[in-house]
């Protein structure tokens, strides 16, 4: 028995994929207020995309405490029959357990998947009718037309005889439609579907005005995203092997629809946390590998005006500003102490009216530097990414 078909660690996924759910979309609602701005249609599907995750988790958890999920298949000791044919109490709540996580799992990814692309809306679309926008545009409306379909094609999937769905196993081969086939559809094209999303930003970023570390770790946040899809690609190869290899009498049922729900759950739960990174990068905005990087090597080096000082976003130094190497933010420096002792021991030509200031530096009687420089961003997003 592989470990996700243990009760331990489904209960463990449950629980700890639940709270971290509610931790990530509680401060996502946080940060917007933080900031105040204002509630979109990316913050509001995030919503629904939580409480269908919890609601699978408890079903899961359900399913566990009734022996029913995460437990062999136990069968009368005077039973000689088919297994496709036997109906216990065990395969009932097992098949009860499978139809709502099938009813709730296309639900709760559309909402995700949709929460991302109206997030790239938010972000990086300034105008309306662009390519960008009309493609994002295109795959909202593609995901919502998707998790419908699958939804009614689970709730439909025997006609009027929802009951079949928990009843024994050749109901489903009489009565309902082909389940594995739809199952492994829903697969493929929720694969597909996150990579495409995840995708998506990524030639976006790279072509803003932004410093190289920077793009990186914007990047990062959001091609974190490849977790939650090695999570659907492994559920996918599973599917996969019970649809084309088959089911066979030896195979236990109810681990069966363990394995396919377990994965569901880690996909979802992940989706969901992923979904929520971009806008909760605010709470990171004072952490940055460049920051440290650039302050060990002011430590390091004598800079023109013959000391060193710490350098980061909002205090880039002189030389980066000059060769027009600085980032986002207003920049204002004092070296009068150190421009006093070069009056002082070294002194500086009178400056005639011919002899402009240095481009973009404004000196004033203080011998303060005033530099002001903006980079590119795209709307909203410095607000995100700090």
């Amino acid at each position: 028995m592989h470990y996700y078909e243990t009760p331990g660690h489904n209960i463990a996924a449950a629980v700890v994929l639940s709270v971290a759910d509610i931790i990530a979309v509680s401060l996502r609602f946080w940060v917007r207020r933080k900031q105040s701005q204002p509630l979109k249609a990316d913050d509001w599907l995030m919503i629904p995309a939580l409480l269908l995750s919890v609601g699978i988790a408890i079903a899961i958890l359900y399913g566990v405490s009734q022996g029913a999920v995460a437990y062999p298949l136990k069968l009368p000791k005077d039973y000689t029959g088919s297994p496709y044919t036997i109906h216990t109490r065990q395969l009932e709540l097992s098949g009860q357990v499978e139809w709502a996580f099938n009813l709730m799992f296309p639900l709760a990814l559309g909402c995700t998947k949709a929460s991302l692309l109206f997030f790239y809306l938010r972000v990086f679309s300034v105008e309306k009718w662009n390519k960008r926008t009309v493609l994002i545009k295109a795959l909202i409306t593609l995901i919502i037309l998707w998790a419908i379909a699958f939804f009614f094609a689970v709730l439909f999937a025997c006609g009027t005889h929802i009951n079949a769905i928990w009843g024994p196993t050749q109901n489903l081969y009489t009565i309902c439609t082909n389940t594995l086939h739809r199952l492994i559809s829903l697969c493929y094209t929720d694969f597909f579907a996150d990579i495409v999303i995840i995708l998506i930003p990524v030639p976006i970023i790279w072509r803003l005005n932004l410093t190289t570390g920077r793009k990186i770790a914007i990047s990062a946040v959001f091609l974190l995203g490849v977790v939650s899809i090695a999570a659907s690609l492994t559920r996918l190869i599973i599917v996969s092997n019970t649809v084309f290899i088959g089911f066979t009498p030896s195979n236990d049922e109810i681990l069966g629809v363990t394995v396919v729900i377990y994965w569901g759950l880690i996909e979802l739960g992940i989706g969901v946390i992923v979904a929520c990174l971009p806008s909760l990068s605010f709470l990171l905005k004072d952490i940055s590998w460049e920051r440290a990087t650039t302050t060990a090597r002011s430590l390091l080096r004598t800079r023109h005006w013959g000391s060193s000082y710490t350098q980061n976003d909002e205090h880039p130094a002189i030389s980066d500003v000059e060769s027009g190497k600085a980032r986002s933010g207003s920049f204002r420096a004092s070296f009068s102490h150190h421009i006093r002792r070069q009056v002082s021991h070294d002194p500086m030509p009178a400056r005639s009216a011919n002899i402009a200031p240095p481009p973009q530096v404004r000196v004033t009687r203080s011998y303060d530097a005033n530099i002001t420089r903006s980079e590119k961003l795209p709307r909203d997003f410095v607000a995100e990414s700090g």
